[in-house]
């Protein structure tokens, strides 16, 4: 599974500033700080920065951005800039889609599996990539200052 760009983001624990961290991983969350007021950031079930640092429940939100520029308005921190660039892919309608959750680990590993009854199970339907692009945009539209 390849490596992502995360964004976590969300209020301090006053409701005040907006705070953001970017960090590299496969699978990042929120959990419940031990005060059970406010969400840690986890990359890969490590707590990233200390149990000190949360965002107010409620206001705390992940994405996958395209790079790691401060967004106007939040007090940032971390980065992405030492991600390992993996271009995954998809295959959607018999054709290799770039994309961050792809399935697939290359462009040519696509190209072998994807096409007319070649997708051995893990092509998606065009139903699915039609979903998959209205939830992003979706998020895009909400998380964009």
């Amino acid at each position: 599974m390849a490596v992502k760009c995360w964004r976590f983001a969300g209020k301090d624990g006053n409701n005040v500033n907006s705070y953001e961290h970017f960090a590299c991983g496969q699978n990042a969350e929120f959990r419940d700080n031990a005060a059970g007021d406010g969400k840690n950031l986890y990359i890969d079930g490590v707590l990233l920065i200390s149990a000190g640092y949360y965002y107010k429940s409620g206001t705390e939100f992940i994405f996958q951005p395209h790079d790691s520029t401060p967004n106007v308005g939040y007090i940032s921190s971390g980065s992405c800039a030492a991600c390992p660039t993996i271009d995954t892919y998809n295959c959607v309608n018999g054709a290799c889609i770039p994309d961050a959750s792809g399935i697939y680990n290359s462009l040519s590993e696509c190209e072998v599996n994807c096409g007319t009854n070649r997708c051995s199970g893990k092509c998606l339907s065009n139903s699915d990539w039609a979903q998959i692009e209205g939830l992003s945009n979706q998020l895009k539209n909400r998380n964009c200052g």
